[in-house]
């Protein structure tokens, strides 16, 4: 399971109170910050252990209003072995009353790597991340259906200087997301969500060099506070 976690009061630092993932409209350049957390499952075909939870990894997700109903988004997630680098935009649209919608496309990058002695292996892979959004504000709660589209641009399995798999341009699989947000203290934030990824390639899992091609049921819990 891989947990999100975003902290602090949004206007003690200045950003745009309010939910994270819920899609509303955001001013030019106002933006909004979350802090996360999260635990993946892995899937016991790979791990080949009843272990299948892994440490959690963190995340910092930025949120910044521009022209023409645009929303930019950043978010740099890690687990220190493991860095994964996002960068989007989406349009924002409200259809009717309490309904908000996003629709984008992120660009990802992943670097995960481990030299230790004679142990050296490396990863290098990027995403495309086709997206849509649907979030319902019931008073102080909003609740957000997000719906995924994940394609491998490029991937690279590197042991020393060998170079162990290299390929381009793969449908990976798609991922749906619930979020949940409400108010809890003043002005703070707090998320629940629930992620069911249906994949082949996870990057979280690079290192044991996964080959088959078969999409894998990967579920992910998130928590989440707004800074």
């Amino acid at each position: 399971m891989f947990v999100s976690f975003a902290v602090a009061s949004a206007q003690t630092i200045g950003t745009r109170p309010g939910p994270m993932q819920y899609p509303e409209a955001l001013a030019p350049y106002n933006f909004k910050t979350a802090l996360e957390m999260a635990f993946l499952k892995m899937p016991e075909a790979v791990v080949e252990e009843s272990d299948t939870y892994r440490w959690p990894a963190w995340a910092l997700d930025v949120f910044m209003g521009l022209p023409e109903n645009i929303v930019a988004e950043g978010k740099i997630t890690t687990q220190f072995i493991n860095w994964h680098f996002q960068l989007g935009t989406k349009w924002q649209w409200s259809p009717v009353e309490n309904v908000r919608t996003y629709v984008g496309v992120d660009y990802a990058y992943f670097m995960g790597g481990i030299g230790s002695g004679t142990f050296d292996n490396s990863n290098r892979s990027s995403f495309a991340y086709v997206n849509v959004s649907v979030g319902y504000h019931f008073n102080k709660i909003t609740l957000t259906l997000k719906e995924e589209l994940n394609y491998l641009l490029s991937r690279k399995d590197r042991a020393g200087d060998i170079t162990i798999r290299s390929f381009t341009n793969k449908f990976n699989g798609v991922t749906t997301s619930l979020y949940l947000e409400q108010e809890f203290w003043k002005d703070q934030q707090f998320l629940i969500g629930i992620r069911a990824n249906y994949l082949k390639f996870v990057y979280q899992n690079w290192l044991l060099f996964p080959v088959s091609e078969v999409y894998y049921f990967v579920p992910e819990f998130v928590l989440g506070i707004r800074l």
